[in-house]
């Protein structure tokens, strides 16, 4: 974190400014108290003066961060807004320092801890993975401890999607592989493996892998080491030997060389705990429900989403006992016994009945085609009786969902002839715009468009009313607000 002066804090509505804890990239992070529910929390704020796309990866990072923080090992968010001085802010969990890179200065860890929070981690990398997100920046620093001394991952500030050829920038060399140290290729998951590796390899030894102590560590000496030297070892005796092969293939020079992927990092990690007869710690990670009925939901077509605890297999060829090896999000099917203990008696053939029972079969089966076959065809001609072959009907997904304006109001203007009216954007996305038409009985209500978040209109007695709407780029609309201000004359 820099020395730089902090800014002043800004207003955050019901919310109570505490205290400065730090800066960092383009932001400064404050406690506050939040008044319902109360709460200690940490208040991230971009800082004055802040350019357009700054302000994009703000929200970038903070739509992020809310979509992934149910995770037990990933930050909570509480919100986003911006406050009265047009400074963007995100409410977070707050996680009382020292951070795991402070920590890791003071003391390393022992094998144990380094363990069970590599798997902890890990499953929160792998739940990234998997909804197509790289974080790019996994080092101890972006590791938090929460008031229960669990870790927690943060600041998505340079995360971005699975493929993109941009190289990142921000991102700490000393965690990096050797392909984002380089800008060569695509982000990939082999990359956070190799982040996260490095990670777990500074717990043990507390330092960087290829930073030396009392050595050279300036930026380009540790990317040459990174490039050509063979990762050293932790010179730890305590290490097994397991362990440090296990961080060695996980920050292979070559990606493909690599763990597969983050989850396979935890199994491995977790097979040096079963060999120092520990008990493997679960990986925790976000994952689509299996397509099975659910009674209790009306739609049929929902993807379901649930943070699944993948047990750890029992090692020598036993048997798990945990009754949960077929687990879906909360809910377990029924486990069945071994065929030891099940025995199913059939039914008896009745007796000189086959043929009978033969043909009754077939005209049930015939009867059950015909009512299924008349329900689809004759339901559909019901409903719409010129039906058009065209393309399947979009269905709104939640990146389609528009948020409305907020803070809707508007004023008399200097020479009392005409109503400003002004507002926020909702979800401040780039190519989003504003349809807005004045409100009266008499009032034909024609729309008109403009990209700016302010409109002039003239004044209407006894009342002035205006509807804003919001359109993103994709055509999709939020629903109206409406404001009025008495102009009387």
């Amino acid at each position: 974190m820099s020395t730089r002066r902090p800014a002043t804090p800004p207003r955050i509505p019901g919310a109570r400014y505490l205290s400065f804890l730090g800066s960092g990239g383009f932001a400064d992070v404050y406690l506050y108290e939040q008044q319902i529910p109360r709460r200690e929390i940490a208040v991230k704020v971009m800082r004055r003066g802040a350019t357009e796309e700054m302000r994009r990866a703000f929200r970038a990072e903070a739509n992020l961060m809310a979509r992934m923080s149910s995770h037990p090992s990933i930050l909570s968010v509480y919100g986003a807004g911006e406050a009265d001085d047009h400074r963007m802010y995100l409410m977070m969990e707050y996680c009382p320092p020292p951070h795991l890179g402070a920590l890791l200065r003071e003391r390393r860890l022992t094998v144990s801890n380094t363990l069970e929070m590599g798997i902890q981690i890990a499953g929160a990398v792998e739940t990234l993975h998997r909804a197509g997100i790289v974080h790019r920046d996994i080092k101890p620093t972006n590791i938090l401890m929460t008031a229960f001394h669990h870790p927690v991952l943060t600041d998505f500030g340079i995360a971005t999607y699975v493929g993109d050829p941009r190289p990142a920038e921000g991102f700490s060399v000393p965690w990096s592989s050797p392909e984002q140290a380089t800008g060569v290729g695509e982000a990939g998951v082999a990359g956070d493996v190799y982040s996260l590796a490095a990670t777990v390899y500074t717990m043990l030894a507390g330092h960087a892998p290829f930073e030396i102590e009392g050595g050279d560590n300036s930026e380009i000496a540790v990317i040459n080491r990174v490039l050509r030297s063979p990762v050293p070892s932790t010179g730890r005796f305590d290490v097994p030997e397991e362990m440090e092969r296990v961080l060695a293939t996980a920050m292979a020079k070559e990606p493909q060389q690599r763990y597969a992927d983050a989850l396979e990092f935890a199994r491995a990690l977790q097979s040096v705990q079963s060999l120092l007869h520990q008990q493997p710690t679960p990986v925790d990670v976000l994952a689509q429900a299996p397509a099975e009925p659910d009674f209790s939901e009306p739609d049929d077509d929902a993807t379901r989403m649930a943070v699944r605890t993948i047990n750890p297999l029992p090692s020598d060829g036993a048997t798990a006992a945990t009754g949960n090896t077929e687990e879906s999000g909360s809910r377990r099917r029924a486990r069945v016994k071994d065929d030891a203990d099940v025995t199913v008696q059939e039914d008896p053939e009745p007796r000189g009945n086959g043929l009978v029972g033969w043909i009754i079969t077939l005209v049930v089966v015939a009867a059950i085609i015909g009512a299924a076959w008349w329900a689809i065809f004759h339901t559909d001609a019901e409903e719409d009786p010129h039906p058009i072959p065209t393309e399947p009907h979009p269905t709104t997904s939640l990146d389609d969902y528009v948020y409305p304006v907020t803070g809707l109001r508007g004023e008399l203007s200097a020479d009392g002839e005409h109503v400003i009216f002004s507002w926020k954007n909702g979800d401040g996305n780039e190519g989003d715009t504003f349809q807005y038409t004045l409100v009266g009985a008499d009032q034909v209500e024609v729309y008109e468009s403009t990209t700016e978040m302010s409109v002039t209109v003239p004044k209407r007695i006894p009342e002035t009313c205006l509807k804003v709407l919001v359109e993103n780029e994709n055509g999709f609309q939020s629903k109206e607000e409406h404001a009025c201000v008495t102009t009387t004359q």
